[in-house]
């Protein structure tokens, strides 16, 4: 709305015995207009400072997320240490969901159990997670993304079915909600990334939970990476150890089995 534009009219009607309006109606009535219009502008203006800030809050919640890839981004770039790059993303993570905590766990090669590889607390002096095993059997909540590949945001944690085997846990934690994101790499879960939070009737939404799955896909990426890179090694030194022996093994045949003094005749002293 703009100065000496015209936003609306306002009527007044008379029924009944024909009449004619006094001055001091009309006037009356305009000093109404006038107000209902200041009415109008400053619920306008109110629309409209509250969308301005709706919008900041949203771009500079983008610019934190933007933030938090980079700096995982960075870390990957600047060292091929599997464990510094996954405590980074789940000390990020932790910060930019406000969780309780953030947990990565890795499957071992049977599927059968996942083995925490990282993990990140906002409570002080609570301890490690890392090196704890998470088995599937009766773990409903893991066996649905290990079958389905899919994120799942699990509210009300301290009741709900799907965590039926943790509800201890999670009402001594005072957890609220938890959020299970699959590492996928080419196809292949690679183990999962666990969020939870202790903030009252917080439920993890979409747009979170996407963002979660991008930081998962590089991380999973990076997982991959690293497992073929020391298979690739393994094997090279294991090449290299089957070449040395069989090299070994030429060698011994090619020399001589003794010292060719020892075939020389004996000879006694004069």
């Amino acid at each position: 709305m703009f100065p000496n534009e015209i936003v609306g009219v306002v009527s007044i009607e008379h029924v009944g015995i024909k009449r004619e309006w006094t001055v001091d109606e009309i006037s009356f009535a305009g000093r109404l207009a006038e107000q209902v219009t200041h009415v109008l502008i400053n619920l306008e203006r109110q629309r409209t400072q509250n969308a301005i800030l709706k919008a900041y809050e949203e771009l500079e919640g983008r610019v934190t997320e933007l933030a938090t890839l980079n700096r995982i981004t960075q870390t990957i770039s600047l060292t091929l240490e599997i464990d510094t790059i996954l405590q980074l993303a789940a000390q990020e993570m932790t910060h930019l969901f406000k969780a309780r905590s953030t947990g990565i766990a890795l499957f071992q090669n049977d599927k059968t159990e996942l083995i925490v590889a990282a993990y990140h607390t906002k409570e002080h002096g609570e301890p490690s997670a890392i090196g704890i095993k998470i088995p599937l059997e009766n773990n409903p909540s893991t066996i649905y993304v290990m079958e389905t590949h899919k994120s799942i945001s699990i509210p009300d944690v301290q009741n709900n079915p799907l965590t039926e085997p943790i509800h201890d846990l999670m009402r001594e934690r005072a957890t609220q909600s938890l959020m299970i994101v699959p590492l996928l790499a080419r196809g292949e879960i690679l183990g999962t990334i666990g969020i939870d939070t202790d903030i009252l009737e917080h439920d993890f939404t979409p747009d979170e939970v996407k963002l979660a799955e991008t930081i998962a896909g590089q991380m999973a990426n990076v997982i991959k990476n690293a497992y073929l890179f020391n298979e690739t090694q393994n094997a090279k030194n294991e090449r290299m150890q089957n070449d040395l022996i069989q090299a070994q093994k030429i060698q011994r045949n090619l020399l001589p089995s003794s010292h060719p003094k020892d075939n020389l005749p004996h000879q006694s002293r004069p």
